[in-house]
């Protein structure tokens, strides 16, 4: 009787060790990512397409994209996918990397359906992006000039 116990945890062990090994993990949802230059970007992974907000080209088109084996494919980069845990992954290309980890607080970029909800996930993106380059505020020169000014367009749509 101890002996088929003793058998019993430790298949029981084995599975939970094999279990805990085995990356179970999904791209799918929303990230922010530090470009290898410094830039700051976020995406958001659905399905099979994936959609980019970046600090100096704004809101970009949905894109499609395949996962082969360890490799996250568009239709212009191959990255190689390194993942960290869960919520934190690298990807890697010959050209550049990027840092990504997965958006917890704020407004999304998959929670953008209408003006209003754009107005709030814009405020998110460079409350984010101030903390992933540790500023304490909006600086108006350089990339986040960007903000000033996407700020002043919605003060306009909100007169008209």
């Amino acid at each position: 009787m101890r002996l088929q116990l003793n058998k019993i945890i430790a298949i029981a062990f084995v599975l939970l060790v094999f279990n805990s090994c085995s990356r179970n993990y999904t791209i799918k949802g929303d990230w922010e990512a530090i470009e290898s230059d410094g830039t700051y970007a976020e995406l958001y992974f659905s399905g099979d397409k994936m959609q980019i907000h970046h600090e100096v080209g704004g809101t970009l088109q949905f894109q499609t994209y395949r996962i082969e084996n360890d490799s996250l494919i568009t239709s212009i980069l191959k990255y190689k996918m390194n993942w960290i845990n869960a919520d934190s992954l690298n990807l890697i290309s010959p050209s550049f990397s990027l840092k990504l980890k997965r958006i917890k607080t704020g407004v999304k970029l998959s929670e953008c359906d209408n003006e209003n909800d754009e107005d709030a996930y814009i405020q998110s993106f460079y409350k984010r992006m101030n903390k992933q380059k540790g500023l304490d505020s909006i600086p108006v020169g350089g990339t986040n000039s960007n903000q000033k000014i996407e700020e002043e367009a919605i003060e306009i749509g909100k007169k008209n």
